[in-house]
């Protein structure tokens, strides 16, 4: 049986055709398949609090945001270069902890 919960995934990434062809990526980053996983783990923890380690193009941020849109989102990367979407409701910083200030 599949849950309701994945159709409104579907059709998430029907409604929001823009935001997922947008980042749409041959490689690299996260594929459907991934993100399908993604958000139904993400749907089943139900999480309070998101730290997002390296957006690449923001398509898992997006699919954060919408399996936990009440969740607090934070997402950090070393580059903000080839961010093509930001979620709302997401707080972006961009530092390369590695180096010293």
């Amino acid at each position: 049986m599949i849950p309701d919960e994945y159709f409104c995934f579907q059709e998430g990434f029907a409604v929001d055709k823009s935001t997922w062809l947008s980042v749409r990526q041959t490689r690299g980053g996260s594929g459907y398949n991934n993100a399908i996983l993604l958000w139904s783990i993400t749907r089943i923890l139900d999480p309070i609090l998101i730290i997002e380690s390296g957006m690449f193009r923001g398509f898992t941020s997006w699919v954060l945001r919408q399996a936990a849109p009440r969740a607090e989102q934070y997402a950090f990367d070393i580059s903000l270069d080839k961010l093509q979407y930001r979620a709302e409701g997401v707080k972006y910083y961009e530092h390369d902890w590695f180096i010293e200030d």
